[in-house]
C-alpha cells in the first residue's frame, strides 16, 4: 500500500472492518513520519499516546535515562512553543509498541519507532529527512477502535 486513503479507512472504521497493513522492506526509503502519521493529524486530534519501551539507540534518543529526560524536555519546550503539550513516563514492564490517537486510530509498528536505520553521520543523506533514510524490515498495522472485537473482560 503506497498511500493511506484516510476516507477509505474512516468508512471501514464505521462499518467495523478497518485494518490496513504496510509492509516495509529492509533498506526501503520513503517512509518518513509524515507519510506514516499525517493522515491521522486532523482538526479533531487533541492527544497522541506513544507506547514504545525500546527507544534506546543513539539515533532515537541517548542511552542513559537522564540524557533521555533532557532530550524529551527539549522536545517538550519546543512543542509548547507551538501550543502542544507533551508528557512522558517510563514503564519497565511495558513490551508492546503502539501509537494511539484520541480520534480512535491505533498504529502498531512491529519495531516501534525504531524503523529507521542509523545514518552514517550528520551529513549523510537521510540524517535529517526520514523519507530518505533506509528502514529496517517491519510491518505497520493501522486500525480503528471501532473495528476491535472486545473480549468479555473488556466489557465489564
Amino acid at each position: 500500500m503506497d498511500i493511506i486513503d484516510i476516507k477509505e479507512l474512516e468508512t471501514a472504521a464505521i462499518t467495523g472492518g478497518s485494518h490496513e497493513q504496510i509492509q516495509i522492506d529492509d533498506n526501503a526509503t520513503g517512509f518518513g513520519m509524515e507519510k506514516l502519521f499525517s493522515h491521522f493529524m486532523t482538526e479533531f486530534l487533541t492527544e497522541i499516546v506513544i507506547e514504545d519501551p525500546y527507544i534506546r539507540a543513539h539515533h532515537q534518543y541517548p542511552d542513559a535515562q537522564m540524557q533521555q529526560q533532557q532530550k524529551l524536555n527539549q522536545l517538550k519546550k519546543s512543542l509548547l512553543s507551538h501550543g502542544i503539550e507533551f508528557n512522558w513516563s517510563f514503564h519497565d514492564s511495558l513490551h508492546d509498541r503502539e501509537i494511539r490517537f484520541n480520534t480512535g486510530w491505533i498504529v502498531k509498528i512491529g519495531r516501534g519507532l525504531d524503523i529507521y536505520k542509523a545514518s552514517d553521520n550528520k551529513f549523510s543523506i537521510g540524517s535529517s529527512d526520514l523519507d530518505l533514510r533506509p528502514c529496517h524490515k517491519t510491518t505497520v498495522d493501522i486500525f480503528h477502535t471501532k473495528s476491535i472485537n472486545k473480549t468479555k473482560d473488556d466489557t465489564s
